[in-house]
């Protein structure tokens, strides 16, 4: 695929449902574009937490390297959210989709590799 600035691996496309696909390829063209706050809004069980493990990938597999900045190695995602469950599913998830990442959570006194 070389330097095509619309870059989504094939692998990915195979994984994801076409309308989590389509989210993926609209947040990577925003931040081509200078837009680098976005904010996904989907109902409850569309795949929130996939679409994100993926859109990680993408930026990390991007051969422009447009999304990784000075070092690509020490690019850092981080995840916040309310409840313990969902803290678990992004972990589990990012971890199947990206299994060369190194992961750590953090969570106060709570502390996971």
């Amino acid at each position: 695929l070389g330097k095509d600035k619309n870059y989504v691996s094939s692998i990915m496309m195979e994984q994801l449902r076409p309308y989590q696909r389509d989210c993926v390829e609209r947040s990577l063209d925003c931040w081509r574009k200078g837009k680098k706050r976005q904010v996904v809004s989907l109902p409850v069980g569309s795949g929130k937490t996939f679409i994100m493990a993926h859109l990680i990938q993408q930026m990390r597999l991007d051969p422009t390297n447009l999304f990784a900045g000075k070092n690509p190695k020490k690019r850092k995602y981080l995840i916040l959210a309310h409840r313990q469950e969902l803290l678990d599913q992004a972990f589990q998830t990012i971890k199947r989709v990206n299994p060369e990442l190194v992961l750590d959570m953090d969570q106060g006194t709570n502390h996971w590799d």
